[in-house]
């Protein structure tokens, strides 16, 4: 119990709220900027500062950072010298490991999440490359130079690839955070359309413009063309966000047979996956079908 934050407003509480978690970030960049160790900050926490005049305008939940492979273990380490304790979380589409991330909690903040790639996929790896390839350090007014922030044309892509991970179900403000992305000063979207060829996204990209709202269309191939249509007839948009129109729906997330479809129309780029992680989706596969057929 706080008995101070307790008694304020809402509005009051969402600003304190949003810069006691400026305060925590900023702790942790001078912790790796004095190891000169650097992090990407993904969503929330840097489209909080970079893309909204009022910080109550972008809320947030957990603080995500993307850390290169090699540099996982001593950013863990700095973190756990700032006092948090470490949580290994496994984030699947099917309940494996196709992608693996580490929960740091600590009493009072927010929860910190390292990411070695914003989505699950070989496309989304190759993004994350792109990401510490193309970013700059520092960014200032952004972040100090413990930060490395990307162009806004990998972050809109960053955005397709957890929209993709998240079943096609978005809230209200990562829809804005899209349409103030590509309003930003330079924004090239002839970019943005090359880099999601290269990662295999053009078709989660098209879905989140179309989401979103924004007037911007791509060539897609015909197959493709004929996935967006499929999933658009399915698709709600409101003031909520939006969410696909599916029996068995739930906030982020659905029953595991229409998870099972959607890879299918959705995920093109996981088919070329590692041999092991195309064998564990086989199995998850005969697995789901046994299950259906035995309470049949």
């Amino acid at each position: 119990m706080n008995p101070i934050r307790d008694t304020l407003k809402e509005p009051q509480a969402d600003f304190v709220r949003q810069v006691l978690a400026d305060a925590q970030f900023e702790e942790i960049l001078d912790a790796l900027e004095k190891a000169d160790l650097h992090v990407a900050p993904l969503k929330g926490i840097l489209f909080r500062r970079w893309l909204y005049a009022n910080p109550t305008e972008r809320p947030l939940s957990d603080l995500d950072l993307l850390v290169p492979p090699e540099m996982e273990e001593p950013i863990s380490a700095q973190l756990v010298g700032l006092g948090y304790t470490p949580m290994d979380s496994l984030m699947a589409r099917f309940r494996f490991g196709a992608i693996k991330e580490k929960i740091f909690l600590r009493e009072g903040g927010l929860p910190v999440e390292l990411h070695r790639s914003p989505a699950s996929g070989r496309g989304a790896k190759r993004l994350s490359a792109r990401i510490f390839q193309d970013g700059l350090r520092g960014s200032a007014p952004l972040f100090r130079d413990g930060a490395l922030i990307a162009p806004a044309e990998h972050h809109l892509l960053s955005l397709a690839f957890h929209f993709r991970e998240h079943w096609l179900c978005f809230r209200a403000c990562q829809l804005d955070d899209a349409r103030r992305l590509i309003r930003l000063p330079g924004f090239d979207v002839g970019k943005l359309e090359t880099l999601a060829k290269d990662c295999d996204a053009l078709l989660p990209l098209s879905l989140l413009f179309y989401a979103a709202e924004i007037d911007k269309t791509f060539t897609l191939p015909a197959e493709l063309a004929f996935r967006k249509r499929l999933l658009t007839r399915r698709l709600c948009i409101s003031e909520q966000g939006c969410w696909l129109d599916l029996p068995g729906f739930q906030a982020y997330g659905l029953s595991q047979g229409w998870r099972l479809a959607l890879h299918t129309l959705i995920l093109r780029d996981s088919l070329s996956e590692s041999t092991s992680s195309q064998v564990e989706h086989g199995l998850y596969y005969l697995k789901t079908l046994a299950d259906f057929v035995r309470k049949s």
